[in-house]
């Protein structure tokens, strides 16, 4: 198995992923990469990592319809599309293409300054 950045990135596919990504609840990070898998003819794949935050359950079940969605017609549909979990870190070859922003409610209140 060989995994590299493809010659074309799907960019409306990583676009559309992004905007479901913001309401799965501890996705903190997404990263893009192809594998090539030299036994397979229905290779190349593309593989779409998903590193969840610390404690948060690794569930992407009821954003499938969602998922479905933003895939439809950003890709050839004869593509296969893997997702992974990142359980150390993602692969060297693949590109962070997803980031939560963390919002002030999720890290509580700023911290008391004196003047």
């Amino acid at each position: 198995m060989l995994i590299a950045q493809p010659k074309i990135v799907p960019d409306k596919l990583l676009e559309n992923l992004s905007e479901v990504f913001k309401s799965v609840e501890g996705l903190d990070e997404a990263f893009f990469a192809q594998m090539y898998f030299a036994s397979r003819p229905d290779s190349p794949h593309i593989l779409i990592q998903l590193k969840f935050r610390e404690g948060f359950k690794a569930d992407l079940t009821p954003f499938d319809t969602n998922i479905r969605e933003a895939i439809r017609g950003t890709v050839d549909a004869s593509v296969p599309i893997d997702f992974a979990l990142v359980t150390d870190k993602p692969y060297e070859a693949a590109r962070r293409f997803y980031k939560r922003t963390v919002s002030r409610s999720e890290t509580g209140p700023p911290p008391n300054r004196q003047a």
